[in-house]
């Protein structure tokens, strides 16, 4: 089991990860009763270069019967944006190549009040090759091309008796 620290605007939650097969994966959760626009702030510490994904969506977390709901505005992992759906922008997903240390998550949008937020962080280690590992495989290929090209072809004298 591994652990990262998701903190919101009022207090810092730890959540606990799963690991399976070299996977992570933690969710995340927030309530925003204020009526406005919001930003929340979620960071956690991956321990080695991978594949992260991210999906975020919208909760109604009304009171007493009384609905809410919220609209995200962005979405963004280290600074790049998650693609935005969903009727109002309800939902955000995305997918990047991630080094190891802390990462971080902000979303930001408006509330109607009494709404939440939730989504899933997933990890998985070592899932892509650096860039360097693609030039030295490819330069491989093409160095064995360029042999079998220019090797001469064995010469072979056949003689058929009758």
């Amino acid at each position: 089991m591994s652990t990262f620290a998701l903190p919101n605007a009022a207090s810092a939650a730890v959540v606990v990860l799963e690991e399976e097969n070299g996977t992570l994966t933690g969710s995340f959760e927030d309530t925003i009763r204020e009526i406005g626009s919001f930003t929340r702030t979620f960071t956690f510490n991956l321990p080695t270069t991978g594949v992260t994904a991210v999906s975020a969506t919208t909760v109604r977390a009304g009171e007493n019967n009384t609905p809410g709901d919220l609209d995200f505005t962005s979405v963004l992992l280290n600074g790049s944006p998650l693609t935005l759906t969903g009727e109002a922008a309800e939902y955000a997903f995305g997918q990047w190549q991630n080094t190891s240390g802390e990462q971080t998550l902000v979303i930001n949008g408006y509330s109607y009040g009494n709404a939440g937020l939730s989504g899933v962080v997933t990890f998985a280690s070592g899932a892509v090759p650096e860039p360097g590992t693609w030039a030295i495989m490819i330069l491989g290929f093409a160095a064995t091309g360029f042999a079998m090209r220019r090797r001469k072809a064995d010469q072979t004298k056949v003689a058929f008796a009758f």
